[in-house]
C-alpha cells in the first residue's frame, strides 16, 4: 500500500507542478539523463525525462515500456498513472504519444486497459478515432503466447461490456491487419466478434470492416462465411451474405474495368443466393438447406476468383497510363498510415509537375519508429511513353522524393535541387506527408487488384 501511495503521490506532483518539467539538466533530481539514462526505472522520472527532451523517439518508447512493465503495482493503479499523463496539461504532445506507444507495447497491461487508454486519448484529442486501429495493431503484434492465447485476449476485449462499438470495430480492423495472427485466427475472431456484437447493424459493420481490410478475395469470402455461420438467425444470415457480397463487389468495381470478370462472378453468385432465399420465403425449401447451399456457393466463388488476378508484380507491369488517369478521382494528398504500407503494395500517383505514374513497394520496414521503403516506380509522359523509371530506390525517414526525376534528398541537407519533391517519408502515424511547407503536391492512391 505504501508503494502504491508513493507512486500516486509522485504522479500527482509530476502532473500538478509545472516546475518539475524543467529543461535544465542540473535541476533533474538523482540522475544525469544524458549520461546515465539506462538506470531510470521510475515511471515519473522517465516521463519527466521525455517531457524535457532528454529521452526521444525509439529510446523513449523502449525505456517507458520497460518502466511500465516494472511498475510494482496493480493494473488499475498502473492504468491510472498512464491516463494521468494523457490528461496532463503539462505533458507535451510528444510525451503523450510516447506514453501511448509504450503502453501498447507493454506486456503487463491487458488489451482492455490499452483500449481504455486509447479511448481516453481520443476523448482529449491526443488521437483521432481513425488512428485507434493503428495503435491496436501494435498492441496485438506485441501480444505474447500461443495463437490461441492471442485470440482469447482479443475476444475478451471485444466481449467486454465497457468496450464501445467503435472500439470493437477498430479492434477487429487491427486484428485483420496484424502480422502476428494467422488467417485461421482472424476468421475465429470474426466469428467471435459477430457472436459478441449486440445487433444486426453492428454485426454487419464488423463484416464490412473485415471485407475492407482483407487483401485476398478468397479471404474476404472466407470472412463472410465465418460471419454468417456465427449469426443466430437465418433472416440475418441471408441479409448479411447478400449485403456483404454487394459491399465486396463495390470495392472491386472501384478498382476499374479490369475486374469485370470478377464482378460478373459475384453477380452470378448473388443471383443464385437470392434464388435460394426466395425458395425459403415461398416455402419450397428449408432455411437450413438453403444456408448449406449458400455456403457451397461461397466456396465455389472462392475457388473461381481465388486471390484475384495475377501477382502484384504482374499487375504492376500491366498498369498503363489510362489505368492511372482513371484513378485520379480517388487520388488525394494522403497521409498513408504505416500499417497500410507493406511489400507488394501498389500505388498510382500524379506528381507535382502533373505527370502520372505507378509505384510498387519492394520492401517496407520500421526500425524503432523510423521507416524505410524500397520501391520501383515509373512516371509517364502525356503520350504514354516513360518519362523516368527506377527499379529499386531506397528512401529513409525524413527523405524528400521527387517522382518526376527519381531523386531524393534528406530534409535539412544542402541539396537545393529538390525544392519540395512529391512526398516525404516521415516517422509516426503518417508516411507519405504532403504539406505546403515542403511544396509536396503529389497525389496518391492505392491500386488494389
Amino acid at each position: 500500500m505504501k508503494r502504491i501511495q508513493s507512486i500516486m503521490f509522485a504522479i500527482t506532483m509530476l502532473l500538478a507542478t509545472p516546475a518539475i518539467f524543467t529543461a535544465c539538466q542540473e535541476d533533474a533530481p538523482e540522475i544525469n539523463y544524458t549520461m546515465n539514462v539506462s538506470v531510470i526505472n521510475d515511471f515519473t522520472k522517465v516521463v519527466e525525462a521525455i517531457n524535457n527532451g532528454f529521452l526521444k523517439n525509439e529510446e523513449a518508447i523502449k525505456k517507458l515500456t520497460e518502466t511500465i512493465d516494472k511498475m510494482n503495482t496493480d493494473q488499475k493503479t498502473k492504468l491510472q498513472a498512464i491516463i494521468d499523463v494523457l490528461t496532463s496539461v503539462n505533458a507535451t504532445l510528444e510525451t503523450k504519444l510516447t506514453a501511448i506507444e509504450a503502453a501498447m507495447k507493454a506486456q503487463t497491461l491487458t488489451l482492455e486497459s490499452k483500449l481504455t487508454l486509447l479511448e481516453t486519448a481520443i476523448k482529449n484529442q491526443t488521437l483521432k478515432q481513425e488512428e485507434m486501429a493503428d495503435k491496436l495493431i501494435t498492441a496485438i503484434n506485441n501480444l505474447q503466447g500461443s495463437m490461441e492465447t492471442k485470440v482469447e485476449a482479443i475476444t475478451e476485449a471485444i466481449n467486454n461490456v465497457n468496450t464501445t462499438l467503435q472500439s470493437k470495430l477498430a479492434l477487429i480492423e487491427a486484428a485483420i491487419k496484424a502480422q502476428t495472427l494467422s488467417l485461421e485466427a482472424k476468421l475465429d475472431l470474426i466469428e467471435a466478434a459477430i457472436k459478441a456484437l449486440p445487433d444486426y447493424s453492428s454485426q454487419l459493420a464488423a463484416i464490412k470492416t473485415a471485407i475492407e481490410n482483407l487483401p485476398d478475395y478468397g479471404d474476404k469470402l472466407a470472412a463472410i462465411e465465418a460471419a454468417i455461420k456465427a449469426m443466430p438467425n437465418y433472416s440475418d444470415k441471408f441479409d448479411a451474405v447478400t449485403t456483404a457480397l454487394n459491399a465486396m463487389k463495390a470495392q472491386i468495381e472501384a478498382l476499374g474495368t479490369g475486374q469485370a470478370s470478377i464482378v460478373e462472378a459475384i453477380n452470378n453468385t448473388t443471383a443464385a443466393i437470392n434464388a435460394l432465399i426466395a425458395a425459403v420465403n415461398s416455402g419450397n425449401t428449408s432455411a437450413a438447406a438453403a444456408l448449406a447451399q449458400i455456403i457451397q456457393k461461397l466456396k465455389e466463388l472462392k475457388n473461381k476468383i481465388g486471390g484475384g488476378v495475377g501477382t502484384p508484380l504482374e499487375i504492376f507491369n500491366d498498369i498503363e497510363l489510362n489505368d492511372i488517369i482513371g484513378k485520379e478521382a480517388a487520388m488525394d494528398y494522403i497521409h498513408v498510415k504505416p500499417t497500410d504500407l507493406d511489400a507488394n503494395k501498389l500505388l498510382v500517383y500524379k506528381t507535382r509537375d502533373g505527370r502520372y505514374g505507378k509505384m510498387y513497394v519492394l520492401e517496407y520496414k520500421i526500425e524503432g519508429t523510423y521507416p524505410s521503403m524500397t520501391f520501383s516506380a515509373v512516371t509517364y509522359n502525356a503520350d504514354g511513353t516513360v518519362y523516368k523509371s527506377v527499379n529499386s530506390l531506397k528512401v529513409g525517414s525524413y527523405t524528400r522524393v521527387d517522382l518526376d526525376d527519381m531523386r531524393t534528398c534528406k530534409i535539412g541537407s544542402e541539396d537545393e535541387w529538390l525544392a519540395g519533391g512529391d512526398f516525404v517519408l516521415t516517422q509516426g502515424s503518417s508516411i507519405f506527408y504532403s504539406d505546403d511547407s515542403y511544396d509536396s503536391n503529389a497525389k496518391f492512391c492505392f491500386y488494389v487488384p
